[in-house]
């Protein structure tokens, strides 16, 4: 059995997995009862990733030794090591360190060089870890555009473009490369996209820019705005205040202010997701429009500068319930998203866009289950060394 976990700012996502019949990875249940060992625990209740592995391995109540892990987390990640901001501090990932972890908790040995040369703890971005060849072949998938059919190459091994919101804007480079293992295969590589400036394309847009720079309460950081202050759960709050102060008068959802006011993000981004796909509100509406107007238009620019032919795939985040995924098609392939993701000055990059695919990946889970994948492949090696030391 291994360890993942998709750790994020605010919320984390830990779960105990195991290989199924086909090789692939499959959430492990409790000793106890049949529900899978899977929890979303807050972020900010620990000082440190290892005081929240460990409370997780005690919870879970598994004997059997546990042989790898894998973390994913949203930041860069150099030679195992990483770090996320939280409310209340910074964590400074280490794999060493959580290698340490578990040997102590689950080996019960104090330390194994080995283990830690041959990683079997791994830290990673929490979109290196997806397995694009595997989830081409998924049903997940819904189209957002009809690319002509004239201009279209073939997209074996064509450069591909990964994007998706929730604390923040992650997004990835997916080309055909060498593998880990030494096999050929697509390869997932992050950037930190979502940093750079926001280059607003309409008028409207210039005047939600002005609006954060004379607002700098809805920024987590001095001047310039970034493309994640407003692609992002707390970037959308920021696009709805942006809006309310434009159509004054206008009714306010029940609870929204007081979510707001608490900076529960996550849930304001939420239900002003659902009003707007359900047209309850009119500033909700207006807010997801112009949050998707600037996430189209962002989604065109990565196929550009990536040329990704292959087509640009959009990573469904927990913000529209699983009910609503129609409603959220419908509105991607015919609102502001594709308006904007073809919207050029230029006719021939207009016709470059519009040739290239657009889809919805919904997959909610995504970055966790890629993580359970690259800890299942350290499984082997893992269980090797824990017969060898623990005999």
């Amino acid at each position: 059995m291994v360890i993942a976990g998709d750790i994020g700012s605010k919320n984390s996502f830990l779960g105990i997995f195991q290989e199924d019949e086909k090789g692939m990875p499959v959430l492990a249940k409790y000793p106890d009862r049949d529900e899978p060992i899977l929890v979303k625990w807050p972020t900010t209740d620990y000082d440190n990733l290892e005081s929240l592995v460990e409370a997780f391995l005690q919870q879970s109540g598994i004997e059997e030794p546990i042989c790898a892990a894998c973390f994913g987390i949203s930041g860069p990640v150099s030679n195992g090591k990483g770090n996320i901001v939280t409310k209340k501090s910074t964590w400074n990932l280490s794999e060493d360190n959580l290698c340490d972890l578990l040997i102590k908790q689950y080996w019960k040995k104090n330390e194994c060089d080995a283990a830690k040369e041959q990683r079997i703890v791994r830290v990673i971005n929490s979109l290196e870890g997806i397995d694009f060849s595997a989830l081409l072949k998924t049903d997940k998938i819904f189209d957002l555009n009809q690319p002509n059919a004239t201009e279209q190459t073939a997209i074996e091994h064509q450069r591909c473009a990964l994007l998706g919101v929730r604390d923040n804007l992650g997004e990835a480079l997916v080309h055909w490369g060498n593998l880990p293992n030494g096999d050929e295969g697509y390869v997932v590589s992050f950037s930190e996209g979502g940093h750079s400036n926001f280059a607003p394309s309409s008028k409207e847009e210039v005047k939600l820019l002005n609006y954060l720079l004379e607002h700098p309460e809805y920024l987590d950081h001095p001047e310039p705005v970034t493309y994640e202050d407003v692609l992002s759960r707390k970037g959308i709050v920021s696009i709805y205040r942006f809006i309310q102060d434009e159509v004054k008068g206008q009714e306010t959802l029940d609870g929204l202010e007081e979510l707001i006011k608490q900076e529960a993000f996550e849930e304001a981004a939420e239900k002003i997701m659902i009003a707007a796909l359900n047209e309850e509100n009119a500033v909700c509406e207006k807010t997801i429009d112009c949050f998707f107007s600037i996430y189209g238009a962002e989604a065109g620019n990565l196929a550009l500068k990536y040329y990704a032919l292959g087509g640009v795939y959009y990573l469904r985040g927990a913000l529209t319930p699983q009910g609503l995924i129609g409603k959220l098609v419908d509105k991607l392939q015919h609102g502001a998203f594709m308006q904007a993701f073809t919207r050029r000055a230029k006719p021939s990059v207009r016709e470059l866009l519009e040739s290239i695919p657009v889809k919805l990946i919904d997959y909610p889970r995504i970055r966790l289950f890629g993580a359970a994948r690259l800890a299942l492949d350290k499984e082997g090696i893992g269980c090797i060394l824990h017969d060898k030391i623990c005999k």
